[in-house]
Parts: C-alpha cells; structure tokens; sequence
C-alpha cells in the first residue's frame, strides 16, 4: 500500500534535481556525489512504492530520520542561494575558502549517502500479496446530514426539550438528584450522536421554542473557562479577551441568558467529572425556565456525573436502514437500474458496516459512481479493510467503524494527500479548522509542490480539501456570504484515524502516556513543553502552542528559549500568547516558513534578525495591537505568499515602501495609506499594489482620505488586474469632501469578476460608474456616503444578492436616469435589501423633469425576500415587493407597502402572501394609507413584532391564520387587544417595556396553543400574573412555560 513517508522523499528527490543544486555540483566538482545520492533516494522510494512489501515500522522511523536530515541539509543551501543572490550559485560562497567548504560538503553528501545505503541493505523486506482499487475522482458534495432512521429519537428529543421545568438548574448542593433540564445522547463514535442533535437544533419546533440557541463542541478539553467563552461566541457572535477573568465572563453570559429560555448543545463531552459538571452549571443559572441542556457523549459516566436522568443511547442502524441511507448516498434515489443489480453484494458490504452509520457514509463515497459488480466484490474482499482491523481498533465496537475509514484512508489519491491528512491530527479533537490556514500548513511542510510546477500550490491545496469533504473526512463546512468555503471539523472516529495513520511523527497535547522521538508535529499545551526538553528534538518541524489560560510572562520566556533552538523548525504559532518581545534567536531558524503571531497583545517589538527568515511564506499579526517595528524588514521575506495584518500597529503607522516587489504574495488582508509627511521614513504608497496581481481572497485598504496627491500615488494600483480577488473593502476615516475623492474611487476599480464590495465614508458627491460594470458583484455594502446624492444603476447586475444603504445623508434617489437595461430582469437575483438611516431618501428612480416615476412603470423585485426600512421617512416610492418572507418597516413611510399591496398578481397568490417575519417600530406617518383588510394577504405570517406603536388594535383587526410568535415592546396600551385571542395559532407571547399595561383579555384561555409567555418590564401585570393569587391567573394558568421580569432593559 501507498506510504506517506514518499512525500519528504519526493521532497528531497525535488531538491536534488533542482538547476540550482545542478549548477552548485558542477561549480564545486560535487555533481557525482550529487547524482549518486539521488540514486539512492530513488532506490528507497521504489521500495515504499512496492505494493507486495510488508516494511518493518522500525527500518520507516529509521529511514524517516536520515530523510529529514538530509532534506534540512539540503534547504539550509537552498536558503543561503535565496538569501545571498537570488539564486546566482557562483557567489554563494565567493567570500570563503572554496577548498574547505568543497571538503565539508563533499563530506556532510558522503555522509548522508552512506547512511542511505546502510538502510538499503537492512531492508530485508517479505513479500506479501495485497490487494486494492483505484480511486476515481466524485463530484458528490454532502452539504447536508442524511439522516435515516433517527425519526423516531428526534421527535422524543424534541418532546423532552419542550416540556415545562420547575426551575432551569439544580442546585450545586443538589448535584446527587437527577436533572430534568439537562438531556443526554450517549452512543458510539459515528453513531449519529452529532447529525441527531443537529436536526433536533435546526428543527422548526425548536427554533420557535427557544429564545436562543448555543452550540459548543467541547472534546477532551473540558475547561469551564474555554467552554463558557464559547458559549459566548455561540449566543453573540463576538470573542471576549483571553486575559478577561471568570467573573467578567460571567457577568456577560449573565447578560446573554438573563430571562431567556435557552438551548445550549454540548457536543463530544467527555467529561466525567462531577465537580466540573457543577461548576459549569453555576455560570448557567440565569435563564429563564424551561431552558435545557443538550448533551452528545460516547460514554454513559459523562451522563451519571452530569446528572441527567434522561439518556438516549442511540444503537446500530437496522439492515434496512443501513441499506437506504447506503443507496441514498451511492444512487440518490431508486431510479438506477443498477440497484438491483448491486443489491446483494451491497448488503454484505453493508454487513460489515455494522449499522454505523459514519461508516457507511465513507464506504458510499468510494464506491460512489463505480457501478460493475466487480468492483463492489473488490471492495468487499479487498485488503484495504485489514489497516482497521489490524492496527486501528480501539473496542469491539469500532472495529468495523476504523476499518471501513482505513478503507477509505487507503483510497486517498494523489499520495500526498495522505501526508496533508495526517497533519490534520495536530488540531485537537472538534477543533474548527479554517481552511487557508490549513492550506498554509500545508505548504509550509513541502505537501503541496511535488506537483504540477504549473499549479500554485494554494490551487493544489483546495483541490486537496475539496477532495477530503468530498470523502467526509472533513463535515460542517462553513461557507461565507458569498458561498465560498471558511471552515469545517473532524469527527472524533476521523481524527482517531489520523493520530494513528500519523503515527510517532505527532504529539498532540498529553494525550499519549509513552512518547517517543517526534519529527514533525507538537501542539502544546501549558503542562506539555517540559516534555520537549527530554526528548531529542532536533528534527522538530512544527509546533503549535496551544492557547491556555495560565502561561504568564516568565513562562513564555523560558518556553520560547527552548523552542528556539529548534533549528529544523517549519511552522511556528505563537498565537494568542502573552509574549512581549520575540527574542533575536529567531532568525537562525532558516527553515522557517509559517509564522503566526496574531492576537499576542502584548507583544511590542520584533528582531531585526526576523529578516533572515527568507523562506518564509506565511507571516500573521492579526491584532498586535501594540507591536511597533520597522516594517520594512518585510520586503526581505522574498518567499511570502500570505501577510496578515488586520489591527497591526506597526503597519498601520507605516505600510513598508518596496512591499510591492513581493511578487509572490497571494494574499494580503490590509493597506494602510499612511500620511507620512511629518515622518522620518516614506510610507509606500498605494501604488505599491501594481504588481501584486496574484493577490486573492479579501482586500481591505484604510484610511483613504490620507491620500494628498491622487494621481502620482494611486493611477498605477491596477486592481483590475488582480483578477483572484473575491472581496473588496474601501475606507475613508474623514468624510471632508476632497477635489480628488472621484478620481480616487475611479483609480481604484477592481475587476470585472469581482464578488463582494464595501465602501464607507465616501466623501464625494458622486460615485463612479464602474459600480455599474462589476458584472459579477453578490454583495454590495454602502455606509457614511454624507455628501453623495445619487448612485449608478445597479438593477441589471445578474448575480447581485445583497444590497445595502446605510447612512447617506443626502441621497435622495439611487440614480436620476431612465432604466439604460430595459431588456433585462430587474434585479434578477437580489434576495436582500436594507435602507438605513437616510433621512432624506425618495426614491428609486428620478428621470429629467419629473419628481418621481409613475409606480406602473417600474418592475417588482421579483426574487427579493428580506427588505429592511430603518430610519427613512421620505422614501415613498419603492419597486414592488410581492415575494418578501421578512419584512421591516421602522420609523419609516408605508406607501411602499401599500403599492405592493395594490399590484395585481400574475399568480395564483395574493401580494405577500409569503410573507413570514413582520417588525413594526415608531411612527408610521401615513397608516392611514392602508387599505382595510389588507392584512388578509398575509396567509403565511408566523412572527409579528411591533415596537413604540400609537396604535396597537388595528394590527390584530385580521386574524392571522399562521401566527406562532408575537413581540410587543415599548407600546402606551393599557390592555392586550382581544382580537389577538381569536389568533388560535398563537404559541408564543412576550411583552417588554408596556409600563401601563394592566390587565390580559380573559379570551386568553382559547389560546389553547400557546406554550411560553413571557412578560418582562411591565410591572402592573406581574402582579396579576401571580401563580394561583393573580387577579389574571385563570387566563394563563394553562401556559406551560411563564416567564415574568421587572426593570430589565430591553
């Protein structure tokens, strides 16, 4: 079978026939010795490549040994071309003896090669037959979790976490009862413990249910502080400080769940620790009740120390079921004549699956679009399941699991895919990998250039990661607004395989009691770096150091002293570290080509020795909020391909002149224009961008009102050029109008193939008309326009999604011309539309004369389903919107409303019948325009919110036959109206900030449906709300879930 130890062969096979290595043989009489040496390595490779040969593991951690000294050996030579003269060989060594340094390297190559032949001669290697089949290349994408099978525990799951708790959590005190909030899937890895809370959480039901839902995946690392951080994240969006303390987190999860009746999702605990259990539940005690806790884990103890008295312990698919997913996955549906066919051989594969249903997703995708029955008997009596069985079994129980991945692990084409899988296994368990960092990873480590010369090597790595989702080594993937892949995970059992496929070579954290030598990869945690310093660790090519919550200053220190005599080292992160000063030592790491300092924000200098890392080709410092160096050490980095400088101080005082000259740089986050004229040094300046025609990805350019002399700095930016760009940001700090502002914005038009745009603060008084011939724009985002009256048209751009205006001062239309693009659809596929803050907009459109368009003239927005209104009490005069699932009027006109209202239909449906979501908020100044009885249209309504409104009745005159939610906040009422009694849909209510509201309709008992409400800041009703003593009790007693606040804000 393939071996991954082929790529550092292969690597140094490369650099052995490299020009430069030719020349270097020829000029110092080492050609031979040269020639000689790569003969042996290829002699070695041809043994790893002979399928009948069974290698001893120990003669692989030997040859791996002598491999990577030599490949270090011979890219410390490639570093000093690169760093002396850019590759002439001739002056390499021009100030040295050429007698003694041709002796030493004669000797070091003569060295290497005897080492080399020694093993050739232990290799005593028996023959043994294996068979295997060839991949072939699927096209089949998983963007969703089958689930087959499960209906049945999803629908008691949902039962359980709708029915109605005395109080959220048991006390500390009271850790010894079992708890009816907290709910417990327990099953083997691959089971379908993770897919089964998943569509539990993205179910309808549930969604409605709760006032907020937090997913955490939490792993082997049950740290209370990391876990309550990532619920955080989950409920807000937002990171707090890793420095912050547990009192200051608490205080904002207590903001975050106070009064609310939440969902939290524990997924892969581990944990079987009671007092951990119980001190996590003290941070989550302020939600409302009703809230649940829903926990996945492979082991029952996790559930006997959590708690709960509810265990769902899912077990093995059926036959049948294992059989219908299989065909879903191979076939998609029972059309394929081939089904019947293939049946027999299919369940006997399916047999040994053993019902799991991971392993049947795996087995699927290789036997995917492989239709002969030959090759579904190959599969089943191939040797490719023997690597599960013979090496990766952990129980009995996944023994069928390990094997049917080793399968598919052994069918991972080209080879050095394997090699970039089983680096993968330096990320601990559930962790979030993005994918460029990981690409970057990659690259660092030489996976990515035994290819195609012609392929950029990030090109070979997102084939490679495309290739691993497609087989489901890597799930959840994680798309960005414009569809384009960020992040995804691995299942536990997959990250189990990759520790073992990556064998010694990784260490990851304290999860192994015996280590031996490590040659690659170290992820460190606080208590592991004690570890390094007594092992022989000379070969150490990674190293990540992992983000604790205890390393101080001191610590640091005495680790980084140690880390940096670690000369073979390739990817050093430092990330989110306390750091204060990088140490001079790090410019002797010469192999050194990814280095992560993002987040250290205490970090204030780096060495000037960093310029000696010439090999380097990621360099990330993130938010360095207080870094200052000399920046223009960076043009000496003439292997960068990625810089990284979002909120770096130094580069936000000085973007480095000659930044230009990195030819390679594919991807750069951020250009500051700095004003330099009261410097000492020359800031560069935007035309340093020229030649950077390689960048990719998102661009951000700051502070463009720093620009004082437009043409000379900016007419040569050239950004319709950098054609793999997908994003681009342009920000102005000062809205001070400029003569220069519009040839600005005209000097920096990007590309054609362009997919998002941001523009902030603009100055000038108009826009440019390429916003008009960006043929492939889906997300335009326009904010702080304060002098500009009108933009160009847009409504012709084909693939157009997102729009957003917000606060134009002085906009009054978006163009003052007839429609140039009568031909085509209008706005073909606009889905998002939002006006914000634009006090004195109009209109859509204004021609030559007129004051407005006549309303029938202009086209509806045929596929726009979210349009928001905020702040704009002049806008009357709006394209139709007959298709809107949510809908936002806030301080704003109704009259677009209204014209939508009153088109007639081409369809069997009436005007906004589709609509959804509904919010209502402040004064609506022509309400009366309404026609009566309109809110009949409004068929599909589930959510109603209506906030600091005059006139509360009129809204509920209609009934709403699909009403489920309705939010009142801020409204002079003194009572509900009783018309909202005949909405029998009804299942949730929640009132805010009504301080007169005194009284419930007693008709409030037919609302026989209705499972939570919630009353907050009104304090005249919670007294009449009181269990059993209330004067309004007998209309909500039959509410399950009863939720009453005092002086909260909203």
């Amino acid at each position: 079978m393939p071996h991954p130890e082929l790529i550092p062969l292969e690597s140094l096979i490369h650099k052995l026939t490299m020009i430069a290595f030719h020349n270097f043989g020829r000029v110092h009489g080492l050609y031979a010795k040269l020639e000689r040496l790569r003969a042996g390595v290829e002699e070695i490779k041809a043994i790893f490549e002979d399928d009948q040969r069974k290698i001893d593991k120990d003669w692989i951690r030997e040859i791996k040994d002598q491999v990577y000294a030599a490949d270090d050996f011979f890219d410390e030579i490639a570093t000093e071309i690169l760093r002396l003269d850019g590759g002439k060989v001739r002056s390499l060594f021009s100030c040295i003896n050429a007698f003694v340094f041709q002796l030493q390297i004669a000797r070091e190559i003569d060295e290497i090669g005897k080492n080399l032949e020694y093993m050739i001669k232990w290799d005593q290697l028996a023959r043994e037959p294996a068979r295997g089949l060839a991949m072939v290349e699927h096209s089949y994408v998983r963007n969703e979790p089958v689930m087959i099978g499960r209906e049945e525990e999803k629908q008691a799951i949902i039962s359980l976490l709708m029915e109605p708790t005395d109080r959220l959590l048991m006390e500390p005190s009271e850790e010894k009862h079992s708890d009816d909030s907290l709910i417990g899937i327990v099953g083997m890895g691959g089971i379908g413990k993770t897919v089964l809370a998943m569509m539990v959480y993205k179910d309808a039901q549930v969604r409605d249910f709760f006032d907020i839902r937090m997913w955490v995946c939490v792993a082997l690392n049950f740290d209370v502080k990391t876990i309550v951080n990532e619920i955080l994240v989950s409920s807000s969006g937002s990171r707090s400080n890793d420095q912050e303390s547990m009192e200051t987190l608490q205080i904002e999860l207590h903001k975050q769940l106070n009064g609310k009746k939440y969902l939290l999702v524990l997924d892969d605990v581990w944990n079987e620790d009671s007092k951990k259990w119980t001190e996590l539940k003290t941070y989550l005690m302020s939600g409302a009740e009703g809230s649940k806790i829903l926990v996945t884990t492979r082991s029952l103890k996790v559930g006997h120390a959590m708690g709960t008295k509810m265990l769902f312990r899912l077990r093995s698919l059926t036959e049948e079921n294992s059989w219908s997913l299989f065909k879903k996955l191979v076939f998609g549906d029972d059309s394929n004549p081939m089904i019947h066919r293939l049946e027999s051989v299919g369940r006997k594969i399916m047999a040994k699956c053993e019902g799991v249903p991971l392993a049947i997703m795996t087995v699927a995708h290789i036997l995917d679009g492989k239709y002969t029955e030959s090759e579904w008997i190959n599969a089943l009596e191939g040797s490719s399941w023997e690597l599960g069985e013979r090496e990766l079994a952990r129980s009995t129980n996944d023994i069928s699991i390990m094997s049917s991945l080793a399968f598919s692990y052994q069918h991972l084409r080209p080879r050095q895919l394997k090699q970039c899988f089983a680096y993968c296994s330096i990320y601990p368990m559930g962790w979030e990998i993005e994918k460029n960092e990981l690409i970057q990873l990659w690259m660092a480590q030489d996976y990515l250039n035994c290819l195609n010369g012609e392929q950029e090597m990030e090109s070979v790595g997102i084939e490679f990661v495309d290739t691993l989702l497609k087989m489901s080594f890597f799930q959840d993937p994680k798309m960005d607004e414009c569809g384009n892949l960020v992040s995804f995970k691995m299942h536990g059992l997959i990250h189990d395989l990759a520790l073992e496929v990556a064998s010694d070579d990784y260490y990851l954290g304290s999860q192994r009691n015996v280590m031996e030598p490590i040659h690659m990869c170290f992820s460190l945690e606080s208590n592991a770096i004690d570890l390094l310093a007594s092992i022989d660790a000379s070969r150490l090519r990674t190293i990540f150091l992992q983000r604790t919550n205890d390393r101080g200053t001191g610590r640091m220190t005495r680790e980084l002293s140690l880390i940096l005599t670690f000369k073979s080292l390739r990817t050093l992160n430092l990330s989110r570290s306390s750091l204060k000063m990088l140490p001079d030592l790090v410019g002797k790491l010469k192999h050194l080509r990814y280095l992560d300092l993002s987040w250290c924000v205490k970090l204030t200098r780096l060495p000037k020795s960093i310029g000696n890392l010439v090999k380097l080709q990621t360099l990330k410092l993130t938010g360095c909020e207080t870094l200052e160096f000399s920046t223009e050490v960076v043009t000496k980095f003439i292997n960068l391909r990625h810089l990284e400088i979002d909120r770096c101080k130094a580069f936000e005082n000085m973007m480095p002149a000659g930044l230009g000259k990195l030819s390679s740089l594919q991807s750069l986050s951020n250009f500051y224009v700095v004003d330099d004229r009261q410097k000492k040094k020359k800031s560069g300046k935007l035309n340093e961008l020229q030649n950077l025609n390689s960048l990719s990805g998102n661009l951000e350019i700051n502070r463009l009102d720093q620009v004082k002399d437009v043409m000379p700095e900016s007419q040569h930016v050239n950004l319709k050029a950098k054609n793999f760009l997908i994003s681009l940001e342009l920000n102005w700090e000062n809205q001070d109008k400029t003569e220069g502002s519009l040839q600005l914005l005209e000097n920096l038009c990007p590309h054609e193939y362009l997919r998002r745009l941001q523009v902030r603060w603009y100055p000038g008084d108009k826009f440019s008309n390429w916003l008009s011939d960006i043929y492939c724009l889906s997300h335009i985002s326009l904010f702080g326009f304060d002098n500009c009256k009108s933009l160009p048209p847009l409504e012709h751009l084909p693939f157009l999604k997102s729009l957003e205006i917000s606060s134009m001062k002085v906009l009054e239309y978006i163009h003052h011309k007839e429609l140039f693009h009568t031909e085509v659809t209008f706005f073909p596929s606009l889905e998002r539309l939002k006006f914000s803050g634009c006090k004195n907009f109009k209109g859509w459109k204004r021609t030559e004369g007129q004051v407005s368009v006549d309303k029938h003239s202009q086209r509806p927005f045929v596929r726009l389903s979210q349009l928001i209104i905020n702040k704009c009490p002049k806008l009357t005069d709006l394209p139709t919107f007959p298709n809107v699932e949510e809908l936002q009027l806030c301080e704003s006109m109704v009259k677009p409303l209204k014209e939508t209202l009153d088109i007639a239909s081409s369809s069997s449906s009436a005007p906004l019948s589709k609509l959804k979501s509904l919010k209502i908020e402040g004064k609506l100044p022509d309400i009366c325009v309404l026609p009566s009885r309109w809110k009949q249209n409004l068929t599909s309504l589930e959510h109603l919110e209506i906030g600091d409104v005059d006139n509360l009745d009129i809204w509920f005159e209609d009934n709403f036959p699909s009403l489920k939610k309705v939010v009142i906040y801020g409204c002079d009422l003194k009572a509900l109206p009783s018309k909202m009694c005949d909405m029998l849909s009804l299942q949730h209510i929640k009132m805010m900030g009504c301080h007169k509201l005194a009284s419930l309709p007693k008709e409030m008992v037919n609302l026989t449906n209705l499972v939570t409400l919630e009353i907050w800041d009104c304090p005249l009703l919670v007294e009449r709300c009181q269990s059993e003593t209330g004067v309004d009790w007998p209309q909500i007693s039959h509410v399950q879930n009863r939720i009453m606040k005092q002086n909260l804000r909203r």
